[in-house]
């Protein structure tokens, strides 16, 4: 299959992908108005804490960071872990294993978040993803080719869009290395051990909700099939939670070494002062979850609603191929 990336070639040393080309800076000197106007649109864009006090250091924080690229005149960065690959889980939650209309509303609402700081600061903002297909295709039992493919296409989406996202992988830190031999690196290098993270689990209320998303996105992720007692199923889906967990905060910590002074965002809540979690990735179309997980429905009225795959078929929806590939659900 070919994706338009090598897999490999030598060494193991990170470093951040290609930097953005920063254009010339239109305003030439640090203007409080305009960062106060930038802070204001990310504050629509993350979920909102329930902790006054937090929430100072949060406005602090954005002004601090907002503020640091306004001076230079450098378009405002933005950074979010995710869009990995397809679920695995054909039968009941997604039609495909590339990106589909889900993605394309995730896509299309970063880009207008992004367009709207522009309004306000000519030099824009550029919002970086960084995948994680290759951080969990083990634990979730995808392969790496079909996880290639996947970016591959998400930045082809990108392209036909114009859209000031920049998508990168685990293997683009280390772009001269075997993909084996990164993630051997990387684990040894960025990982906490398991009995560190036990505790935060056991010690940080959001560590210990992520942790349960993890465990209920991978229960979901079996077949209906799948053979398993419950007791099994919860089993093994704790201990690829714990997986998914080190692999998380090991990613979290290469992605903070790379991209020091960007502004972070998760699909997970997080109660910290300088990671947010975002609000629905596609909200323009009131559509809850993440892209990965789910298809779309597009109504008769010409709304675009969330659908798992079992559900749009049992209620008799067609299934839409746009280019040879599945790419929505449309009510008849």
């Amino acid at each position: 299959m070919n994706t338009g990336f090598e897999y490999y070639s030598q060494g193991c040393t990170p470093k951040r992908p290609t930097p953005i080309a920063h254009p010339e800076a239109i305003l030439p000197k640090y203007q409080p108005d305009v960062v106060r106007d930038i802070v204001q649109i990310i504050n629509t864009a993350r979920r909102p804490v329930d902790c006054s006090s937090l929430e100072g250091e949060i406005q602090s924080n954005l002004t601090r960071t907002v503020g640091a690229f306004v001076q230079r005149g450098f378009p405002v960065e933005f950074m979010l872990l995710g869009f990995p690959c397809k679920s695995p889980n054909r039968v009941t939650k997604v039609i495909g294993v590339e990106p589909d209309k889900a993605e394309e509303v995730a896509i299309e609402q970063l880009a207008r978040f992004c367009r709207r700081v522009n309004t306000v600061y000519p030099n824009g903002a550029v919002f970086n993803i960084a995948s994680d297909g290759q951080i969990f295709s083990e634990v979730f039992g995808v392969p790496d080719e079909v996880v290639h493919q996947y970016v591959f296409r998400l930045q082809e989406m990108i392209l036909q869009k114009k859209a000031p996202i920049e998508v990168f992988r685990l293997q683009d830190f280390f772009p001269e290395s075997r993909l084996c031999e990164v993630r051997e690196h990387f684990m040894q290098d960025y990982s906490p051990s398991r009995q560190d993270m036990d505790a935060k689990i056991r010690e940080d209320e959001a560590s210990k909700r992520i942790y349960m998303g993890f465990k209920w996105f991978i229960e979901e992720e079996f077949p209906p099939n799948h053979g398993l007692s419950r007791s099994a199923l919860q089993k093994q889906a704790a201990e690829k939670a714990m997986e998914a967990m080190i692999r998380n905060e090991a990613y979290g910590r290469l992605i903070a070494e790379q991209f020091p002074g960007v502004v972070r965002f998760s699909i997970h809540s997080h109660h910290s002062p300088s990671k947010y979690g975002i609000k629905n990735l596609m909200t323009g179309c009131n559509l809850k979850g993440t892209p990965w997980h789910c298809a779309i429905a597009q109504t008769r009225d010409g709304n675009s609603i969330p659908i798992r795959r079992h559900e749009a078929e049992a209620r008799g929806y067609k299934l839409i191929h746009v280019a040879g590939r599945p790419y929505y659900f449309t009510e008849t």
